[in-house]
């Protein structure tokens, strides 16, 4: 146990922790219980589709945890575990639910800290994190967009001349000067921890994307509706539409911001009320998992406090 675990402050923190779960799954529960399911019926869509897709989302988080595990380790973060991975994850993901959306981020680099006892680790992991996060996302938007304007060929010959980008970019000379700069403070800050983590944390939150993406195909399918739409729209548009979500800082987990990004883009497919449904059972998917995610991390972190771990 180091001496950041000894501190006042360490005291107050598992409180702390408590009432930011404890919110944050509240205010999903409130989101969920305040939609207007009047005529909304899960019944509307085929099960095997539907179990499908959870399947999915609870891969692509398994994507996430394993892609921020192998961050840590990059940054040289000792004694880790999957588990302790899986609840930082955990915070991360429910915390998309308050307002402003980065307190999930702060409560994550605070149970880092009192792993590690160090500041860099926190900083630089986010920062690989959603660098990473957005370059896998560009690569997968460029693709399905060609797939969806021109042909399959013409996507998977811009994937290929893209993917070497990821590894380009650990190697970068301009990109890790700029962050030497920002994170110069940082005395332990070391370049070789992004060039060695950056490549597999970008292709498995490449992998995570897909897996999302796959997740909206699952549930058009088990709508069953008469036109479905390409496949590479509904890939393009899953994409698109979380990131406007994240954009969206004013609203929590990007709701409303991306159901109506989805809406406009299959709408005109599957018909507005359809787009409507698949939209928000969508959501109701990610935040089921997310929910239950957020449950997990702190029955985890409530066990390691109880255990002294």
């Amino acid at each position: 146990m180091n001496s950041v675990a000894r501190s006042p402050l360490s005291a107050l923190m598992w409180p702390a922790l408590l009432l930011f779960m404890l919110g944050s799954l509240l205010a999903a529960l409130h989101w969920y219980f305040s939609q207007d399911l009047e005529d909304f019926s899960l019944a509307q869509f085929a099960p095997g589709y539907l179990i499908a897709a959870v399947l999915l989302q609870v891969i692509a988080i398994a994507a996430v945890i394993v892609s921020w595990h192998l961050n840590l380790l990059g940054q040289g973060v000792e004694r880790l575990r999957i588990s302790q991975s899986l609840a930082m994850v955990g915070i991360s993901v429910i915390g998309k639910y308050t307002p402003g959306k980065v307190w999930g981020l702060l409560a994550r680099g605070a149970v880092l800290y009192r792993h590690d006892g160090r500041r860099m680790p926190a900083v630089v992991s986010a920062l690989v994190e959603q660098a990473a996060l957005a370059h896998s996302a560009l690569i997968l938007v460029i693709t399905t967009f060609l797939v969806y304007r021109y042909n399959l060929a013409l996507g998977a010959l811009a994937l290929a001349l893209m993917l070497p980008s990821v590894w380009w970019a650990a190697r970068s000379e301009a990109l890790l000067t700029w962050l030497v700069r920002r994170l110069s403070k940082y005395k332990q800050f070391e370049i070789g921890g992004i060039r060695a983590c950056y490549p597999a944390v970008c292709l498995t939150l490449l992998l995570m994307w897909t897996l999302n993406s796959a997740v909206l195909w699952l549930l058009t399918l088990a709508y069953g509706v008469e036109q479905m739409p390409p496949v590479s729209l509904l890939l393009l548009a899953s994409i698109l539409s979380y990131l406007g979500g994240f954009a969206a800082f004013f609203a929590p987990a990007g709701i409303g911001v991306r159901e109506g990004l989805l809406v406009a883009m299959i709408g005109p497919f599957v018909g507005v009320s359809v787009a409507i449904y698949i939209s928000l059972l969508q959501r109701l998917v990610t935040t089921g998992v997310d929910i239950s995610l957020g449950g997990a991390a702190l029955l985890m972190l409530g066990w390691q406090r109880g255990s002294g771990k």
